[in-house]
């Protein structure tokens, strides 16, 4: 079984191309070793003219999803079902050749050692940094990102107008029958029209922002039958921040935004608009 090695480096100039070795990945058609360097990823980011945590986020998701494969991998070892190895060594070249922005990937190399983690520990060495990070890679910039976000909201918006309106209000079932599980709504009051948000980070997984947006829109097609109110005339908003460009939360978060007919988007930092747009239509609580 063969073996390869591919490099993660981080391009800091894009004129020069110069770049930093951050990462390497050592994988056969069974296995994945992939682990970074902290101090080489620290010392990218200062060099980088873009928000680093970017960087965390993306090579958090590559260490993700190369366990994940590995898992698969392993779980269907001696079935009778035959799983395709989507990250061969064709992906990786596709990925040396293509990939231009930031992140690069080397060209894979045969290397004719075992899949073992003494042998990448040593590759690592000689190519990355003498000290390798295999599981806890970066810390959890997608928690952190988080909680930022929900901070910004409750000062944004929540402490302006929590004296006002519903704030952290829960639907379940006993109020919407026809919801399956509880959700939450940041805010939601009532004047002659309803006004209301909810903030939403797109850190989660595709699937989860579609049931989430899904269940958004249910809860305001309900309140506005149940107390006659006209789908146009509501202000809801949906509050998130833009996602990494590219992936297929951004491709949502660009939909949403082009079309705004029950849902206006706008992002954390301007939350702030729905409190202002309570305190102007003076709404109150109804519920």
């Amino acid at each position: 079984m063969k073996t390869f090695y591919t490099l993660l480096k981080v391009r800091v100039n894009q004129l020069s191309e110069d770049s930093l070795t951050v990462g390497l990945i050592l994988y056969n058609d069974l296995n994945f070793q992939v682990g970074f360097s902290k101090h080489k990823i620290s010392a990218a980011k200062s060099l980088l003219d873009i928000d680093g945590r970017l960087l965390d986020l993306t090579l958090k998701e590559i260490h993700s999803k190369l366990l994940n494969s590995n898992q698969d991998l392993e779980r269907y070892r001696y079935s009778l079902v035959e799983v395709g190895n989507q990250f061969n060594e064709s992906y990786f070249e596709y990925l040396a050749k293509y990939s231009n922005g930031y992140l690069m990937f080397s060209q894979p190399k045969y290397i004719e050692v075992k899949n073992d983690e003494v042998n990448f520990k040593q590759l690592f060495k000689l190519f990355v940094d003498n000290t390798v990070e295999t599981t806890e890679v970066i810390e959890d910039e997608k928690r952190l990102l988080e909680k930022e976000f929900i901070q910004r909201v409750e000062d944004n918006l929540i402490a302006k107008v929590a004296d006002r309106v519903h704030t952290h209000y829960k639907f379940d079932n006993n109020s919407i029958p026809t919801l399956l599980s509880s959700f939450d709504l940041d805010c939601v009051g009532q004047n002659g029209v309803l006004v209301g948000a909810k903030a939403m980070s797109f850190t989660h997984s595709k699937e989860k922002l579609h049931k989430g947006l899904n269940t958004y829109i249910s809860v305001i097609a309900h309140l506005s039958t149940k107390y006659k109110k006209s789908l146009e005339r509501n202000d809801f908003y949906l509050i998130v921040d833009e996602p990494k460009q590219g992936t297929a939360e951004h491709a949502l978060w660009s939909q949403l935004r082009k079309s705004e007919d029950i849902l206006k988007v706008i992002p954390s930092e301007e939350a702030s608009i729905v409190a202002d747009k309570i305190k102007d239509k003076k709404a109150s609580v109804f519920i």
